[in-house]
């Protein structure tokens, strides 16, 4: 967000035509954007000081901006954004400088104009394209319910034949419960936005359909508390609604069909026990419930196998709108990145990180659920080269390495693929929960007893309270909020599931502030 804002304030300042404003205005947005940062700007140059910024053009120089100690204390990315913002307020700096030759070529500026309003022309109608072609309904409209904006997919979605029928149409006319409407202007009245509200709606046909949408209100500038108008964006989750009807009623037949054996079962053992006289008949009587209770036990693994297709039937329905969404967003930050504000820019980032999410998401828990059917094929592995490779594969495209050390380990025996899988993720925890310590460092040692060989991964990053030490390994049980440390809270899951399937076990040990450990026992 820094990146944007900083930019924004390049664009603002270009138009100012006083250098020493132009500084004065600079210095007083880093104060604001970094806190504790603070500049002097010198026309000449300072070799003692350390932080400083030299101001160069080719073969102009402009002077130096000098920063207070407080420069050293930023992180990398920060300072990175810094130093660019520096290179911007050169470019200014020499934009104020040339000015005059600006002014004296006047054709060169109409042509560049003319380029420029070509341009946003083409770009216009490239966005108009998108906004009518996106697989997503798009639409605007007035507290009192007159449509006054829709694209086509709304038009396609509600079944109408074109867009002056669908704007002759209120929206509350849509809802098969008008009190919907009223709270969805209820929360725009209040918060200015509504999102992810599920109604039950109607298209043109009378037919009914299940929709997914978010509102928010633009109010009037000179009456803050009326809404002006009403931008929403909606998607049809009819299917995925059906989809969840049906696993219901699923779930409801084989509880009935549970239930009603049980009561089978419960019926045939008080006939049981009033027939203990007669010894024959009892055990008849035993053999048939056993027999019964086989064909439930088949019946319920039939059943889990159908839930297990549907479910995985279900994550590639939800694959397909978050590659539709990513793609056209992807699009979007490609072709009209300068277009948008800095809030399109923010809007359009935290979709992005959302689809990627949700993505991670049901990649993470499917496979979760392939591991118990996975069947080991058990080899000898040298755990040193191994281990190796996995963690210069994981490190190498980042900036800021953490220290790794291995030492000699013993072989593991076990199935390559899934193991591999575990150190993946053990080691990348210790390099994500070790990235805000100043330094970074991992060590991954072993040893064999007795037959097992023991595998211990720890760090010296933020750690966790030892009393959570079981609770991490349950699925979807997170320690640190995902704008804190990204992840689905399926990994260390994943962990124990793989090293349990080897007859394993893992143990987790840590202390806030001063790291963690996982250790691994494997038989040998």
């Amino acid at each position: 967000m820094i990146a944007h804002e900083l930019f924004q304030i390049m664009l603002d300042l270009c138009p100012i035509k006083d250098k020493n404003k132009v500084l004065s205005i600079f210095n007083e947005k880093v104060k604001s954007l970094f806190k504790n940062i603070s500049i002097e700007y010198v026309s000449g140059q300072k070799p003692n000081e350390k932080f400083k910024y030299e101001l160069k053009s080719g073969s102009d120089f402009y002077g130096t901006i000098v920063f207070n100690n407080e420069y050293k204390k930023l992180t990398e990315e920060n300072k990175y954004y810094l130093n660019s913002s520096c290179s911007l307020l050169t470019v200014i700096l020499e934009k104020i400088a040339n000015e005059e030759l600006l002014k004296s070529d006047k054709k060169a500026l109409e042509s560049i104009t003319k380029k420029q309003n070509t341009e946003i022309k083409e770009s216009e109608a490239k966005f108009m394209e998108l906004y009518e072609n996106t697989p997503v309904a798009l639409f605007r409209s007035t507290v009192e319910g007159h449509v006054l904006e829709v694209n086509m997919e709304m038009v396609r979605m509600y079944g109408f034949d074109s867009k002056e029928d669908l704007l002759n149409r209120p929206a509350v006319d849509y809802y098969t419960d008008p009190g919907d409407r009223e709270k969805i202007i209820g929360l725009l009245q209040k918060t200015g936005e509504a999102l992810n509200i599920i109604s039950k709606e109607t298209k043109k046909d009378g037919s009914l359909l299940w929709v997914k949408s978010n509102y928010r209100a633009t109010f009037d500038p000179e009456n803050p508390t009326k809404i002006k108008h009403i931008d929403g964006a909606a998607i049809d989750i009819t299917a995925s609604k059906d989809y969840e009807h049906e696993l219901n009623s699923y779930r409801d037949e084989l509880e009935e069909r549970v239930k009603k054996r049980t009561n089978e079962i419960e019926n045939q053992s008080v006939k049981l026990k009033e027939s203990q006289k007669a010894l024959t008949f009892l055990l008849a009587d035993v053999n048939e419930s056993r027999k019964e209770l086989e064909n439930v036990v088949k019946e319920l693994a039939e059943v889990n196998k159908d839930l297990e297709s549907f479910s995985y039937s279900v994550s590639h329905d939800l694959r397909a709108p978050l590659r539709a969404i990513n793609g056209f967003t992807q699009i979007l930050k490609e072709d009209y990145y300068n277009v948008l504000d800095d809030e399109g820019k923010r809007i359009m980032n935290v979709i992005i990180s959302n689809v990627n999410s949700m993505t991670q998401l049901i990649d993470d828990l499917l496979a979760f659920t392939r591991i118990g059917r996975k069947v080991l094929v058990k080899n000898i592995i040298n755990t040193n080269n191994f281990i190796r490779t996995i963690a210069d594969e994981l490190i190498s495209p980042l900036q800021k390495k953490p220290a790794i050390i291995i030492d000699e380990l013993p072989e593991i025996l076990g199935d390559l693929n899934l193991l591999k899988q575990v150190f993946i993720n053990l080691i990348s925890n210790a390099i994500k929960f070790t990235g805000t310590v100043p330094e970074p460092a991992i060590k991954i040692s072993g040893k064999e007893e007795s037959k097992i060989v023991q595998i211990t991964i720890e760090d010296n990053g933020i750690g966790f309270d030892n009393k959570y030490g079981e609770k991490i390994f349950e699925v979807f049980q997170r320690l640190h909020t995902v704008n804190e440390y990204e992840g689905a809270g399926v990994g260390l899951s994943i962990v124990k599931k793989i090293v349990e399937k080897h007859d394993g076990k893992i143990i987790a040990y840590g202390t806030p502030g001063k790291g963690a450990r996982f250790t691994i026992h494997l038989k040998k």
